[in-house]
């Protein structure tokens, strides 16, 4: 070991015993570590750290990419601290998710429950691009103001309905949420906004420019029909004029419930291929289909038609799939396994299963 290494090694070796002496919160002593850091840019320098239930602490590791051989993990825990054979250990009570009344939830019981949905990809992307982004914002961590909160909240509120501080305190109380944790949910997307931005940077205005025509966008109105035959008649009479497609969509869903989805706008990327090329096909006024698209059979009115522009809804479809594609890529060569707590009865059944 250089003394270069040495001497990184005894200052981080100071920075953990702080770190533990002032009961340092995360936040903070990230800010610490990277400071650190800047003073030695030739280190490649990572803080973990876990918060032990016992003493309700968290515990600080520093990993130090030790000159392209290996790593070396540094480490200080205080004399009353918890011992090193208790570390990780886990109350029963910690295997608990949920209790209503005298009816209690584990966490295996609850992932057990969502395995009928085991195949349902977003699902489990979601949860996998959530760790993704909380791992690359913990090694360059993105600022939010005061004004970017609040606006979040606002917003959040808003779109919720949760107009008064009664609304806002009973869907905190339904959701097991306090304010503090749910400003810490709104931070993080508001950063996850922020590294979304950054990681589509300028390619935004090259990848329009290259996919234009998938931009471009339509209005109209769709009927949905469970039956064929019944679509084929309507469109029919809907095709020679004797029938009004707004008085069909009201009739339909009076008489047998069909769902009819008005005044809708979609680009043409966002289209299934059929649906996409005979709506872009077709003028303002004209009837569409019936089309088989999702196993169902559907008529549109086609109101309006217009070429793709670089406006504010595009730019972020095109930043949300250039994000898409990142993690994308990301998530191939990530160590990906799921984890939960084994249930006794199950002795030492295996439960960890790779994302595929």
């Amino acid at each position: 070991m250089n003394d270069s290494s040495r001497n990184i090694c005894i200052e981080l070796l100071e920075a953990l015993i702080a770190l533990a002496d002032q009961g340092v919160e995360p936040q903070e002593a990230r800010a610490r570590i990277q400071a650190l850091g800047a003073r030695h840019p030739q280190a490649r320098i990572d803080l973990v750290w876990d918060r032990e239930s016992y003493e309700n602490r968290n515990h600080y590791d520093a990993l130090l990419e030790h000159e392209g051989r290996g790593t070396i993990s540094l480490a200080f825990c205080p004399d009353r601290g918890l011992p090193w054979p208790l570390r990780g250990v886990q109350r029963w009570s910690e295997y608990e998710l949920l209790r209503v009344n005298q009816s209690l939830l584990r966490v295996d019981e609850a992932i057990d429950l969502l395995d009928f949905v085991w195949n349902e990809e977003p699902l489990l992307r979601r949860l996998i691009d959530t760790c993704l982004v909380r791992e690359t914002l913990e090694r360059e961590p993105i600022e939010v103001s005061d004004q970017e909160l609040q606006a979040a909240m606002d917003e959040f509120r808003a779109a919720r309905g949760l107009h008064s501080r009664e609304q806002m305190l009973a869907w905190m109380k339904d959701h097991g949420l306090d304010l503090n944790r749910l400003e810490q949910h709104l931070e993080a997307e508001t950063m996850k906004a922020h590294l979304r931005r950054k990681i589509a940077a300028h390619r935004v205005e090259d990848h329009f420019a290259t996919a234009r025509s998938s931009f471009d966008v339509v209005d109209f109105a769709e009927l949905v029909f469970e039956d064929p035959a019944e679509a084929s008649r309507i469109a029919d009479r809907l095709q020679r004029g004797t029938a009004d497609f707004f008085a069909i969509a009201a009739e339909a869903f009076v008489q047998r419930g069909t769902r009819a989805r008005l005044f809708t706008r979609a680009s043409r990327g966002e289209l299934a291929p059929a649906a996409a090329e005979a709506l872009f096909g077709a003028g303002p006024g004209a009837i569409v289909g019936p089309l088989i698209v999702d196993r169902t059979s559907r008529i549109y009115r086609v109101l309006a038609l217009r070429p793709a522009e670089l406006d504010r809804t595009t730019r972020e479809r095109i930043e949300q799939k250039l994000f898409d594609e990142w993690l994308a890529q990301r998530r191939s060569s990530a160590r990906i396994e799921w984890n939960w707590g084994m249930d006794p009865d199950r002795g030492s059944e295996d439960r960890v299963r790779p994302y595929r």
